[in-house]
This record gives structure tokens, sequence and C-alpha cells, in this order.
């Protein structure tokens, strides 16, 4: 099956001839097929394939076994970063044919997960990076016309979004997505056609726009894996489908909040997280922590969390305290999923409970909490409630508190999106010989408050978030080489 492109990002298939073929096979004629659609079709087939890609100034191949990417080559390159570079290709000519099963295999990484990650690699270019501006636009896909109507209504009156398209199947938001190019796609990952997963994945790789995705209460049990599987996919954000004016009010503040950043979002840095191992054996906890870790996450620290929790280290001096901007209804359920995960214990955060080590304790902007006296160590209290706004959410107080209680023994990361007052704890946590770290900006989805942070010079380190864990193990063994990081 040989091919010839035509159009800049499209490979045709165009065979010389068609004739008669006796035996047993086809001539093929496929107009319109990209190479992205060719990867899908070889790894949704199962069979052990290769395909020959040629461009105009580059060639390689990229094989496949039992329905998965399992090694690409190009010159200078091998493994995923061949298959970005032959997948960023827009001219050239291929072969698929097959091949035998003894392929090296140099990639690990799902297809799905793969071919997301190069198709937004490929049109983040062109699309939010631009120079040109564009207007924002929001694509809401959901079975409930109700319900589309609704966030439509949230997303033009209360978050001032002119341009909003709505679709209630995934073959309706798939032929939308041609025409448009949406700065948000607000996902009800229950598609009534497509065969449901196929067509939330599909759209996710259609479109390099960030996600934010709907799921079922009455069906949260089922769905959660689906949901993680998209987070890990790259998806920003996440909360159950509201059933109640309460709901509603949650939904509308997540949209609010995240619609005003939109055009400050780098879209090129979502990054996919591996799929992470479980854990059936929990580290035991053994009493109160003597350092503390904790962790602030604004948009985009989900995508982060993801890569930074399977890599806690278990060990019996550390407790672990993540405080992420993400809806209060969400929180149950992915502190349970990432339980999973690592071999500390992740449960939600809870009035009163004590630092424990080997412990991580998760909860969402909301509410205001100080450290105070616990038997021999220290536990977390609430002060009131509050809502998610910026300066309503009092961290830095809670910094200066946890500074004061354990000195060096302390350290505080800042990720994406970290947009809250929290310079004076920070500086009282420098002054008690605290250790501060920030996310690299450059790797962030939501760079500009990092940047803001960052001009205050208060940090130790910046550092690549699947790089923590490592960092983490290193501080409480007493290292300080923090310029490797």
């Amino acid at each position: 099956m040989k091919a010839r492109s035509d159009i800049a990002g499209k490979i045709n298939i165009l065979p010389d001839t068609l004739q008669d073929n006796p035996g047993g096979r086809f001539n093929a004629c496929i107009e319109e097929a990209g190479l992205a659609d060719l990867v899908q079709f070889a790894c949704m087939e199962g069979q052990d394939r290769v395909i020959e890609i040629q461009g105009n100034e580059t060639g390689g191949k990229i094989f496949f076994s039992k329905g998965e990417v399992v090694h690409s080559i190009c010159q200078g390159a091998a493994g995923e970063d061949a298959f970005f570079r032959l997948m960023g290709i827009k001219n050239g000519n291929f072969l698929l044919k097959r091949t035998t099963n003894n392929t090296e295999k140099t990639i690990q990484v799902p297809w799905n997960f793969l071919l997301i990650e190069a198709l937004r690699r490929k049109d983040e270019a062109g699309f939010r990076n631009s120079s040109k501006e564009t207007e924002t636009s929001i694509l809401v896909i959901d079975n409930s016309h109700a319900i589309c109507a609704t966030l439509e209504g949230i997303l033009r009156n209360g978050c001032g979004v002119k341009n909003v398209i709505t679709a209630n199947d995934g073959k309706d938001a798939l032929e939308k997505l041609i025409t448009n190019r949406p700065s948000l796609i607000a996902l009800d990952i229950n598609m009534s056609i497509m065969c449901g997963d196929l067509a939330v994945k599909h759209i996710m790789i259609r479109s390099p726009a960030p996600v934010f995705l709907f799921f079922s209460k009455p069906d949260a049990q089922t769905l959660f894996p689906k949901v993680m599987e998209l987070l890990r996919l790259g998806a920003m954000d996440f909360i159950p489908k509201p059933e109640n004016d309460n709901d509603w009010a949650e939904v509308s503040g997540r949209m609010k909040r995240i619609s005003a950043y939109l055009s400050a979002l780098k879209i090129n840095n979502i990054r996919r997280a591996r799929q992470p191992k479980e854990f059936s054996k929990k580290a035991r906890q053994t009493g109160p922590a003597s350092k503390l870790f904790m962790v602030i996450g604004g948009i985009g620290g989900l995508i982060e969390l993801q890569k930074i929790l399977p890599s806690l280290p278990s060990r019996d001096d550390l407790a672990v305290l993540v405080f992420q901007d993400m809806a209060d209804g969400s929180v149950p359920m992915f502190s349970s999923a990432m339980d999973q995960c690592t071999e500390i214990t992740i449960s939600q955060l809870k009035d009163g409970g004590p630092i424990l080590s080997s412990h991580c304790w998760f909860v969402n902007w909301t509410g205001s909490w100080k450290i105070a006296c616990w038997e021999n160590g220290q536990a977390i209290r609430q002060t009131g409630a509050s809502s998610v706004e910026k300066g309503h959410f009092d961290i830095g107080g809670l910094i200066s508190a946890a500074s004061l209680a354990y000195g060096p023994n302390l350290a505080i990361l800042a990720l994406s999106g970290t947009d809250l007052d929290m310079k004076a704890g920070l500086e009282d946590a420098v002054m008690h010989g605290s250790h501060f770290w920030l996310q690299n900006q450059a790797s962030a989805l939501y760079p500009g408050p990092l940047e803001e942070i960052g001009s205050w010079e208060l940090e130790e380190a910046t550092v690549e978030t699947e790089a923590v864990g490592k960092l983490l193990q290193r501080w409480c063994q007493g290292e300080t080489l923090w310029q490797d990081f």
C-alpha cells in the first residue's frame, strides 16, 4: 500500500493504477487519510506492522505489535522522540506493510497517549501559541440538551464567553471540531454515539484544547477509572455533573475561574502521565512525622500531581499535605484513586487530623487551616470555611505556622497556577530555614503565577515535577545539591 501526500498534514493513499487483483488482495485508494488515522488503524487492527515514512527532510519507521506502538526510528533518534518527529512531518510518502514480531521494544507508552501527545505538539504551534489573537470559544459536549443549555448560559452570562458551541454526542462533536478551534472543551465522558470511550479519546486526539470533564455522580464508582485515564491523557480538570443548585454553583465557579485564564494557558505543556503501578501493601504509619512536605497546585496542578504522588517516598519521618485548586466534590474521588498508586496512604484532609508519617492528606482551596500541637507532634485544624476565590484561602498564614512548627524540616512546592497571596508566608518560611521549591515555569500549563512567585527570589530550586520524588528523598537524607535540579 503506497501513499503520496498532496495536502500539508494529510497523506492520501493513491495507487498509480486501480486493477483487478485475483490473488485475494485489494488495491487501496483511501483519500484524505492522515498519518494519525493510519497509526490508529494499525493499533486497532492488532497485527505486527511497520509504517515506512519519507518526508521532504527526514524519514523513518514506526513499528506496531499486538495493538501498540512498540518502536520507532528516524535519523538521529529512536523511541518516543523518533515517533514525535515522524508524526510532525507535513508532507511525504509512506508504506504500510507486515513485519515480524521480534521488533526491538523502545516504546512503553500506550498508543493513544503517544498519538495525543504527537498531535498536540504538531498542532499547538499554529493554534494557541501563535502570535495571532483568537477569540475565546468553548465547546460543550453533553448528552443532555438541558445541561448544554445551562452551561451555555453560565459561560455566556457568567463568564463572558461569546462563542459557545454545543454538541450532544461524539459524532456531532467530531464534526464541529473540523470547523472550530475551541479554547476549551467541556466534555461529558458518557457518549451516546461512537462507543463512548473511543469517542472521548478521539475528541481529545483531534483537538489540542484543554479538556474539562463531567461525569455522573450515581455512576462515579464505575466511571472514575475512565476519568483517571482521561486525566492521565491530559484533561486539566473534572467535576461531577450537577444535580442541584449547590452543584450548579460549584460548576459555575469552576468555569468562571478556568475561562478567566484560558488565554494564558500554554497547551504545549499538557504532558501525559504514565500509567502508575498499583500498591497492594501500604507503608505502616509509625507516628508523628518530623518532616512535612507541602504541595500547592493551581490550574494545571492536577496534571502535575499525577506525576508527583506516585513518586513520593515512604519514610517514617515524612508527611505530605496537598492543597489543590479543584472542585470540592472531586477531592475524595481523586485522592482515593491516587491512593491505589502510592506506597503511602492518601486520603482527604479532615479537621483535626494528626500529621503522621507515610501519610498524604489532600484537600482543595476551601477553608482556612492552622497547625496545632498534638501529643508528640502536630495536627492540622480547620478554622473556617471559605471560597476558592483568590485571597480567601489563607495559605500564607498556614505556611507561616508550619515553618514555625517545623523550621528546616518543612519543604514547600508551588505548582502550575498557584496564584495565592503567600509572599509573607514564604518569607517567614525562608527566615525559619524552611525550603521552598518552584515548578519550572517553562513546563507549567499556567506559568504566569509561577513567574510572579519567581520574581520574589525566595525559591531554593526550580524543578521538573518528574524529579520531585528524587529531590524529596535527597532532602530527607540531608543532601543539599539543589543545583542538580
